[in-house]
């Protein structure tokens, strides 16, 4: 087989050029990999249940909520200084993503949400 031969002569000759060698051989994996591999998806799934509980948050309701604690820093800072400076900011904090969520609220194709129409009131 005088083409195998010179097939193989080339390869070899390939690799000594580019200084390498065939890759090692896949090594078998160490006794800890497979229980720290499940513990991390488990960890993973566990952060997921989370995420997907916050996003359940309206932005609304995160306006109200900077909203109210703005206003019991405001009005605590006459009492406790310290503890009403840290309220306001911390509504402050909130609000500007709250604000943003709703201002640039897109759906999961990327376009703008169109605005919601009111409900209509039952008639009694």
């Amino acid at each position: 087989m005088p083409h195998g031969d010179r097939l193989e002569r080339e390869i070899n000759e390939i690799l000594k050029q580019v200084g390498g060698s065939l890759p090692p051989e896949p090594r078998q994996p160490a006794p800890f990999e497979e229980p720290l591999r499940t513990a991390a998806s488990s960890v993973s799934a566990w952060e997921r249940a989370r995420l997907r509980d916050l996003s359940r948050v309206s932005p609304v309701r995160m306006l109200l909520l900077s909203f109210v604690l703005m206003c019991a820093g405001f009005l605590l800072d006459e009492l406790m200084p310290y503890e009403g400076y840290w309220l306001t900011f911390a509504g402050a904090l909130l609000f500007v993503p709250a604000f943003a969520m709703v201002v640039f609220r897109h759906d999961r194709k990327g376009e703008p949400t169109p605005p919601r129409s009111p409900r209509p009131r039952s008639r009694r």
